[in-house]
């Protein structure tokens, strides 16, 4: 797309990165590492000493990211230093930012995605680029979309798994409530949920995980959204 060299350098940088996120289980062939007490008790009590283990934690890419735009009507409007269609413009530029970061990477699967208050555009996973063809019209339902994320997330069996909302205001369609409750259950269980807000947000729901991205020009906003996903990945 004509997006891609905007993004490219930025998702270069990313790609090493996020390489390094997660561990996986190592087959090892009969290597002798001492005792497996827990596996092997039998052979120990029958005087056994040369106990084997099948495999060990190893670093390696597991990661699985997901990222959702706001497709809401007010993404298309102004604020004090993006221009009209800039908020949506961004979103989408950190999206296909991700997804060179991630196409062809073993180890690292993604989902990408928009969502208004009534509809979640499936825009599949990094190298098919439909997040371009996104449009904004209409509410926000900040819960259904990141439940959908979290449920799909679920199933892609990596060891980190990242869920990346980018919108520009307090949920329309949904209770402040409901999507701060859900926030603290996937934390709860291991899940990295971040909100990347684009226009000024008060409260939000996403309280530990919570970048604002308002008053950055639109070249600034990129590298930050890029910078925070290179910072998350490194403690990862």
């Amino acid at each position: 797309t004509r997006a891609l060299p905007v993004v490219q350098p930025l998702a270069q940088s990313l790609r090493p990165v996020l390489a390094r996120v997660g561990r996986v289980p190592k087959e090892k062939d009969d290597e002798p590492v001492g005792h497996d007490v827990i596996d092997e008790l039998e052979a120990l009590y029958l005087g056994e000493t040369n106990v084997f283990v099948d495999e060990e934690e190893v670093n390696a890419a597991s990661l699985h990211i997901e990222v959702a735009v706001d497709c809401s009507s007010s993404m298309n409007s102004e604020n004090k230093t993006l221009k009209r269609g800039e908020k949506f413009e961004l979103a989408k530029l950190f999206a296909l930012a991700v997804e060179e970061a991630t196409k062809n990477q073993r180890g690292i699967s993604t989902r990408f995605w928009g969502f208004t208050d009534t509809v979640i555009y499936d825009c599949g996973t990094a190298g098919e680029y439909k997040i371009t063809g996104l449009r904004a019209m209409g509410g926000n339902n900040d819960s259904a979309m990141l439940y959908h994320m979290g449920k799909s997330a679920q199933n892609s069996g990596k060891a980190v798994k990242m869920l990346f909302m980018l919108s520009d205001g307090q949920p329309s369609d949904c209770s402040w409530g409901s999507l701060r409750n859900l926030v603290v259950r996937m934390e709860a269980d291991g899940m990295v949920p971040w909100h990347f807000a684009l226009d000024q947000i008060d409260n939000s729901a996403f309280e530990k995980y919570f970048t604002d991205l308002c008053g950055q020009p639109l070249p600034e906003a990129i590298m930050t959204m890029c910078g925070i996903l290179a910072a998350i990945a490194n403690q990862k």
